[in-house]
C-alpha cells in the first residue's frame, strides 16, 4: 500500500524567504559602524558641508569681482 503523503502547507512570502538559521549581522555591522565613526577623526558630514560652503563663497566673490 502507497505511503500517504502530509498534507501541504501554505505558507506566505516572507515566512518562505526567512531563514532558519537566525542570523545577528545586522547588530554585528551596525556595532562595526559605530565604532569606526566613533575612531574617525574628522565627521565626513561636516567635512561635506564645509565644501560645499567653501564652494558657495567662492562662487559669491567671483560673482562679485565681475
Amino acid at each position: 500500500m502507497a505511503e500517504k503523503t502530509p498534507p501541504k502547507k501554505y505558507v506566505r512570502a516572507d515566512e518562505f524567504f526567512e531563514s532558519p538559521v537566525p542570523s545577528d549581522i545586522a547588530e554585528v555591522v551596525r556595532e562595526q559602524v559605530l565604532r569606526e565613526r566613533k575612531e574617525a577623526i574628522l565627521d565626513l558630514a561636516t567635512v561635506r558641508e564645509q565644501e560645499k560652503w567653501s564652494l558657495l563663497a567662492n562662487k559669491i566673490v567671483g560673482a562679485e569681482g565681475a
